[in-house]
């Protein structure tokens, strides 16, 4: 459902209907607080806008969910290749 009003957030900001596309990205949001995307669609929105406080804060969760999914993923690497060293009995 999350991807269904990032999606309907998109078309409508390519139509220049903020106030729908907020709603939307907004939607998306709090169905999933933990995906960067709509956050950084609701910074360059909130951008459009004039709104840069608003902006500036979404462009930092950006980067903060970007950097979770990043050490996430380095983790998942490193245990695996740590798994994959070690000599089988």
């Amino acid at each position: 459902m999350r991807l269904a009003y990032f999606d309907l957030g998109c078309v409508y900001a390519d139509q220049k209907r903020n106030q729908e596309a907020l709603a939307a990205f907004l939607r998306a949001e709090q169905l999933d607080p933990t995906e960067p995307d709509a956050h950084y669609r609701l910074a360059r929105l909130y951008m459009a806008l004039g709104q840069k406080q608003k902006a500036n804060e979404e462009f930092a969760k950006t980067k903060a969910l970007h950097a979770k999914v990043e050490e996430s993923l380095i983790q998942k690497v490193s245990g695996g290749s740590q798994a994959e060293s070690k000599p089988t009995e």
